[in-house]
């Protein structure tokens, strides 16, 4: 969804973002979601905390240091 900012078009877009990255990253688990409804309209925000299943590694396979 396009959204006009301070005049501005084609700056800012609405996704499902928690989605997204769930879709891209399969070590991922949803913590917690919550939908945040707009006062002045229809329109709802997304607040979302993911967690990574297993430790972070390089593409190569090696851990990631602190991960």
């Amino acid at each position: 969804m396009e959204v006009t900012y301070r005049g501005h078009q084609s700056l800012l877009w609405k996704a499902d973002y928690a989605s997204l990255y769930l879709n891209l990253f399969d070590d991922l688990d949803p913590v917690y979601v919550e939908q945040i409804p707009y006062l002045e309209d229809a329109n709802v925000d997304c607040m979302f905390l993911l967690s990574r299943k297993r430790p972070a590694t390089t593409l190569s396979g090696q851990r990631v240091q602190g991960g």
